[in-house]
């Protein structure tokens, strides 16, 4: 099955240019506004937060490496050392 595209509008001199782009197949990568390619190159690791009782998953997070090109930080506004949070459990468990 093909992977699904998508059509992005960029206006530039009052013109709307159509461009059709390649949408990632990794529900975190989209999730997270990258491509797989991107996450993959950022070569991240996953955390769990599992709170005090270390028993369920409630989310999972990365801190943005210092490896990481400046196109992927202009393109998500990340810093390097921020911390990514919030990411659903549901995302991870999907890709794996």
């Amino acid at each position: 099955m093909p992977s699904l595209q998508a059509i992005r509008e960029e206006r530039t001199t009052g013109w709307f240019q159509e461009t059709l782009l390649k949408l990632p197949e990794s529900s975190l990568s989209q999730f997270l506004g990258i491509t797989d390619d991107e996450w993959e190159e950022m070569g991240v690791e996953l955390n769990a937060n599992t709170g005090s009782s270390d028993e369920m998953i409630y989310c999972y997070w990365f801190v943005v490496p210092d490896t990481t090109s400046e196109d992927i930080l202009e393109k998500t506004r990340w810093c390097v050392g921020q911390t990514i949070d919030d990411i659903p459990v549901w995302l991870v468990e999907e890709d794996r």
